[in-house]
Formats: structure tokens, sequence, C-alpha cells
């Protein structure tokens, strides 16, 4: 309509003008119209495509505002969010969590929630929004889920600070002697723990005295006494002055795992969760944004 000449046309649409005949073909067969026809060297508009010309505008219209980019203004956003997540992950990382969000999206809602049976399902149904876990060899390796890798961490033996039992790093002999402390979180139906992946992977068979499913509790058990629990170095880091608990160096080459995000891929681009992920990332990582 705008273009009354084939060749012009093609040249916008970069395309040949053979290739824009066959269009035309198509559309007069589409529509049993003629559509356009030669008066002189241009093209005229029958009656029937002048009629087309404004509800095939609309329809470009509708269409051009689907794929414009979504204005996202997190002030003005009211949703809640939902993360499951370990009770020391939750205690690491709460806090920053809602000191980034808070400030910037007042009215929006993070519930955070333990680790459960059906977490993953809830997480492929879209009910959860985020998993925060330690991710051990093939973990993340899901169907329809996403992941963005937080931080490394490898495991320690903690002990009391003080204990002078053990040497550090700490002899194999010394580990498999002593008498151990165990997080287990299958306790609860939830996965296995990053030290249970490990030991199982190695055959390492260890002294359980006492089982435990949260890391704090576990981590306060160990003062005043030779015990021992394979943790994860930061949580150490994070509960070890106040717990009177050090970290020693286990006698094996320890290989990094990583701590994640896993969501529904359904929520790769949806504005709002991409926000969420991006505030988590770097409440996380300090000095990021």
């Amino acid at each position: 309509m705008k273009e009354p000449n084939t060749t012009k046309v093609g040249e916008k649409l970069n395309l040949t003008q053979s290739a824009v005949s066959a269009s035309l073909s198509r559309l007069r067969w589409a529509f049993q119209d003629e559509l356009f026809v030669r008066s002189g060297r241009a093209m005229i508009p029958t009656r029937r495509a002048e009629g087309l010309l404004q509800p095939v505008e609309e329809i470009i219209q509708r269409i051009e505002s689907l794929i414009e980019e979504v204005r996202f203004e997190p002030e003005r956003l009211q949703r809640h969010f939902t993360i499951a997540t370990t009770d020391f992950l939750q205690q690491l990382m709460a806090g920053p969590i809602i000191a980034k969000i808070h400030p910037v999206a007042p009215h929006t809602r993070v519930i955070f929630t333990p680790i459960a049976p059906d977490s993953r399902d809830r997480l492929r149904s879209g009910h959860l929004d985020l998993l925060i876990a330690p991710f051990i060899g093939g973990f993340r390796k899901t169907a329809q889920v996403s992941f963005l890798a937080l931080y490394s961490d490898h495991l320690v033996a903690a002990v009391w600070a003080g204990s002078e039992k053990y040497g550090n790093p700490i002899s194999e002999r010394q580990l498999l002697e002593a008498t151990h402390l165990e997080f287990n979180p299958g306790m609860t139906g939830a996965w296995k723990s990053s030290t249970q992946t490990f030991l199982e992977e190695r055959d390492i068979r260890l002294d359980s005295v006492a089982e435990f499913t949260t890391l704090t509790t576990l981590m306060y058990a160990l003062r005043h006494s030779d015990v021992i629990s394979i943790v994860p170095a930061k949580m150490v880091e994070l509960l070890g002055e106040d717990a009177e608990v050090k970290a020693l160096e286990l006698p094996y080459d320890m290989p990094e795992f990583e701590v994640g995000l896993m969501w529904n891929s359904s929520f790769d681009n949806d504005p709002e969760h991409q926000w969420l992920r991006d505030m988590v990332e770097k409440a996380t990582l300090p000095g990021a944004g």
C-alpha cells in the first residue's frame, strides 16, 4: 500500500522481486481477491485491499506491543517470592537478600522455607520461585530447571576450638578413628548433604554417634568434646567464633562444589523473576551492584 512497486517493496524487505511477487500471489489466494492491479508502472489497491488496511495495521500494532520490552518498576511490584534453602544458607543469605530487596521494592514479600521432600516438584510446577543449595555432581542437570552458581565452597573437618587432639590438616587415621556428628537432611525427606555425597563417592565410613537435620544445631553440639563433623568451610567462617569451632583441612584432595540458585526454566525471561535472581546474586556477592 505504501510502496506501489514490487521492486521498491523488495528493497525495503530485503527480498528479491520474484519473492515479493510470490508473497503477493499467496495473499491473493488467501483473500480471494487481486488486492493490487497494475496501472501503468504502479500497482494500485483494489477496494478489498483498501478495506484491509486499517484492521491489518491494528493487528501489526498489537503484535508490536506484545514484543516490546516490558518496563519493570520494582517500587510498584506487589508479589510474594518463595525461596527454599537450608538453615545455614538462610542464616548466611536471608538478611542480605532482604536488605537488597526491601528498599527498592517495599511491597514485595519474601517467604523463606526449609527444603522439603516436595521442593523439586514445587520448583518444576512453578510454586517455588528459587531453591538455594549446594549442588553436587549432576544434581542441577534436571529437565525444565535452570541454574546459576553463586559461590564455591569445600568441605572441612569442624572441631571444638579448644580441642588439641588433632593436627591441621587432620590425618586420615585420626579422621577414621574419631567419633562424628552427622548432618542428615534425609531424615526430613530432603536430598543427601554434600558431606554424605562426598563420603559415599569415596566409600569412606565414619563412626557417627549423632545425627542432626540442621547444620546450625550441629555446630553448637561440637563444643567441649573431641567429636568431629565434616561441614562446608563457609559454615565455620560464619559460626565458628560464636560456636567455638575451628576448621581443619581434610587429608584428601578436596574438590570445590557450587552453591547456587535453581528455578523453573519458564521463569527465565520473566522480568520480575530476573530481578529477584539479580538481587539474590548481588546479596551473595559483597560489592556487586
